[in-house]
């Protein structure tokens, strides 16, 4: 039976990895195929069909039919289609719970009989065990929480989980270690073996096609802690049930006494279990240790960046898309003159001159607002902020935007470029004018004739003049 794995729907849909959904898809074909035959016996007059020469106890025509719905369950949550895995699941709990109601009434509406007497059985003729009816409104109700619960109540499905797999297991070992001591249980008598290898193998193809966090995801994720979980779980599953079967067949044999059957049988599974738990808790010492050594060199390494950032001469401000600061260094103060605790509760626009903060905010809000994949924006040379004294600061600065939780921070990397201003003004004088007279140059004329070649005086055509005057003994 193939399942596919592609399909994108609100359920979990089952993992990439091929073993998995061949593994669900084959416990499903076998649910499958065993209640198909079940039903053909019954419908055919052929009881070893329903019992499988497992025993007296068959599978009844109903149990089939409720695992024939489970089946369709189980598929549909494998492809997505959760309201229609939900509605096998609300079916069979449904006609489970009616059986329950009829064990404790002591009824006969003929729901716990599928309308099927069960011919081969005088004692009770047709109908579900309670236990296998407890069962199945146990696996409904997991098919139907299963869109969400494995996700969002970890715990409570943890715990159906856990309740869900009492009976099944509980018979399961019954018919390993005592098969002619079931048929007298009460309430139990009923539930053949193949009825709980189903419900085993209902419950592991449901971990298969489960993506969790809890324990029902545990078959399924590649972490290191599931993968040893998986092995611990087959080993202390299947040694124990090989053990336990070898020393039952050797008292049955009287080759060893019961009483000794017993002891050895505690005594492997006491070692087997220890031996486990000491494993698991080995690897998860390692781990933690491992985990603190990260944790650690993580912090160290935030501290010296913090550090770095700190000793830096520049001053580097985070805001966020409000303009609110959100951190500054001490470089903030040696540039700004506001501590660092001021700064943390002021506004960006505080520190923005007010002759030219209009047009520095549109284009601060226009950077954040901005959806390209660039994220830095150099700003223009000669940015004025405004320190704490009121004087106007000349800088550089390089913004740097970052969504973090769907919410965008900047972070500030402010150099004071005063004295390289100064420098620049200086320059620029040296070179319009004349070392000697200290008036201006030719240059500057040069330029101021061109500025009054595009002065509105002029474009207007209005009348203007320009007056050379030669002075004798200029130098004297």
């Amino acid at each position: 039976m193939a399942l596919s794995s592609q399909r994108q729907g609100p359920m979990n849909t089952i993992p990439h990895n091929p073993i998995r959904p061949f593994a669900a898809g084959s416990l499903i074909a076998a649910m499958t195929v065993v209640s198909l035959i079940v039903l053909w016996g019954w419908f055919s007059n052929q009881p070893h069909l329903t019992s499988f020469y497992l025993g007296s106890a068959t599978m009844k025509a109903n149990t089939a039919g409720c695992f024939l719905l489970l089946a369709a369950g189980l598929i549909a949550v494998a492809r997505g289609y959760a309201r229609f895995a939900i509605g096998c699941g609300l079916v069979v709990m449904t006609l489970a719970c009616i059986a329950i109601l009829e064990y404790v009434l002591g009824s006969h509406s003929g729901i716990d009989q599928l309308l099927v007497n069960d011919i081969w059985s005088g004692d009770i003729p047709g109908r579900m065990a309670a236990g296998t009816a407890v069962s199945f409104t146990l696996a409904g109700a997991m098919l139907a929480v299963h869109n969400n619960y494995p996700q969002m109540h970890i715990n409570r499905y943890d715990a159906l989980l856990t309740a869900y797999l009492v009976i099944p297991l509980f018979v399961f070992f019954c018919y390993i270690f005592a098969p002619e001591e079931v048929i007298n249980t009460p309430l139990l008598g009923t539930m053949s073996l193949h009825t709980c290898l189903n419900f085993l193998f209902f419950f592991f193809a449901l971990m298969f096609v489960t993506q969790g966090k809890g324990a029902a995801g545990l078959l399924n994720r590649n972490t290191i802690n599931a993968r040893n979980f998986r092995v611990l779980f087959f080993m202390v599953f299947i040694i124990p049930l090989c053990l336990g079967s070898v020393l039952n067949y050797g008292v049955q044999q009287k080759w060893i006494g019961t009483g000794i059957g017993i002891a050895i049988f505690c005594l492997f599974s006491t070692l087997i279990i220890a031996s486990a738990l000491a494993h698991h808790t080995i690897l998860l010492d390692h781990w933690f240790r491992k985990l603190s050594q990260e944790r650690r060199h993580s912090q160290q390494l935030k501290n010296q960046i913090y550090q770095l950032l700190e000793i830096s001469a520049d001053c580097i401000l985070l805001f966020d898309e409000e303009l609110n600061i959100l951190h500054a260094n001490s470089g903030a103060e040696r540039i700004l003159g506001y501590t660092p605790d001021e700064l943390r509760s002021m506004n960006l626009q505080q520190i923005l001159p007010s002759t030219t903060r209009d047009n520095a905010l549109t284009l601060l809000f226009k950077y954040i607002q901005n959806n390209s994949k660039r994220s830095q924006l150099d700003l223009p040379e000669r940015l004025s902020l405004q320190n704490k004294d009121g004087n106007n600061i000349p800088v550089s600065a390089t913004l740097t935007k970052k969504i973090m939780d769907e919410r965008i921070l900047i972070a500030a990397v402010i150099k004071s470029i005063a004295k390289l201003d100064n420098q620049i003004r200086h320059l620029e004088k040296q070179a319009t004018t004349d070392a000697l007279t200290q008036v201006s140059n030719r240059a500057e004329f040069e330029q101021y004739c061109k500025n009054i070649s595009s002065h509105e005086a002029r474009q207007g055509d209005h009348n203007f003049c320009v007056i050379m005057l030669d002075i004798d003994n200029f130098k004297k």
